[in-house]
């Protein structure tokens, strides 16, 4: 059953909420800094290269881990709160799902440490944790303490009851969206929360990202910069009161798996990823007169560019329409936004659809998680004040 989207709102280095965010990206606008007193060995002759990052401006200054991703969600979901009808954003029906990072990231992608010594570091420091862990997985359970003091600073009475939580990355925002679709077809809520937040500025997480060659330093022309940012989604049944004036809706959310993950070492050809979004094209409605759109989370890795590219050749293979394909990558303005980046997508998506620049009705979020999980979620146009009685797309 697609859902309507009644609000949206998003943090990133480029604004404090969606709107000047979506704005200062078109514009072509940047915001980055190099991290002070951090640098890591990039050239061939040994020099240290500064760390360039895409960091919130004041927010979250002075604060690591768990209190920096409090002070994202807080605020996101303080502006999400003022967009929301009072009924609603005190009500009984309120569920929310989180897309956060796993605490143990930082001892995944052994496969990834080419270098001799920081490889036996890293696999010391497994074999002291008990062995490699999922890296979309670990305990879940400070999501509660995260969501309880994020929600009080936001100003809400009482803490929204929390329904699911991924650790999946990338994806994991795709896979929470699923299932705040499956609560609210089932009647278990009446307005859905979808929340992703993550920093990838973390000391820990930057040593790991440099141990990894992932970076993108001074003479590295590939890699990612690190950003952090907090999305947030309202999700309601399409009679639901608080989707009147909506003018967007999320008609599927798709799944799949890729056996070659990042993590692994491996070199991805678009198997997992071409066949998630095959299974879209029918709801993505691409055809002679209407080309897919994209917003694809690369953030400049040479694993995400091979697979996309690999993943669009096959793609052509049954649709002919993918020649005329644009792709928009919103960490060429926010950096790496992590498990935040498939909210940060729907936000760009909805913002486009607001203010009527989307290049067409329907546009495709593709994600890719750093483990095997792959999603894609389709977002489609609708008109306000005809949302009582919309389907996906135009109505």
């Amino acid at each position: 059953m697609p859902a309507l989207i009644a609000a949206h709102a998003m943090l990133t280095s480029l604004g404090a909420d969606a709107a000047t965010s979506c704005a200062s990206a078109r514009a072509g606008l940047l915001r980055t800094q190099a991290v002070e007193g951090l640098r890591f060995i990039a050239s061939t002759d040994g020099a240290p290269a500064p760390v360039i990052v895409h960091a919130v401006p004041i927010i979250t200054q002075g604060f690591e881990g768990l209190p920096r991703l409090e002070r994202l969600l807080s605020h996101a979901l303080a502006d999400l709160r003022e967009r929301l009808p009072e009924p609603i954003a005190s009500g009984d029906g309120l569920g929310v799902y989180l897309s956060l990072p796993s605490p143990l990231r930082h001892l995944t992608g052994l496969a990834l440490f080419d270098q001799d010594d920081l490889h036996a570091l890293q696999a010391a420091r497994i074999d002291d944790f008990g062995g490699e862990p999922d890296p979309a997985g670990g305990d879940a359970t400070f999501a509660r303490r995260l969501l309880a003091n994020a929600a009080a600073a936001a100003g809400f009475a009482r803490t929204p009851a929390l329904r699911a939580v991924s650790l999946a990355g990338h994806a994991g925002g795709a896979q929470c969206v699923a299932a705040a679709l499956a609560d609210l077809a089932d009647g278990h809520v009446d307005c859905a929360l979808v929340a992703g937040a993550d920093s990838l500025l973390g000391e820990s997480t930057l040593e790991w990202l440099a141990s990894t060659s992932r970076l993108k330093l001074a003479d590295m022309p590939v890699g990612l910069r690190p950003g952090e940012a907090c999305a947030v989604l309202a999700l309601t049944r399409p009679r639901h009161a608080a989707a009147a004036e909506s003018c967007c809706a999320i008609g599927q959310v798709e799944l799949g798996h890729e056996a070659r993950s990042l993590l692994s070492g491996a070199t991805s050809v678009g198997e997992g990823l071409s066949q998630t979004l095959m299974n879209v094209a029918r709801a993505a409605a691409w055809g002679p007169t209407h080309a897919p759109w994209f917003i694809h989370d690369h953030n400049g890795e040479v694993y995400r560019a091979n697979e996309w590219g690999h993943t669009l050749v096959r793609l052509r293979a049954e649709h002919a329409a993918i020649d005329g394909a644009q792709t928009w990558l919103p960490a060429a303005s926010f950096g790496d936004t992590g498990a935040a980046s498939a909210l940060v997508a729907a936000c760009v998506a909805v913002t486009a659809f607001e203010r009527r620049y989307a290049p067409v009705d329907r546009g495709v979020i593709v994600s890719s998680s750093e483990s095997t999980l792959r999603a894609a979620m389709v977002l489609g146009r609708v008109t306000p004040g005809a949302a009582a009685g919309a389907t996906h797309g135009r109505p």
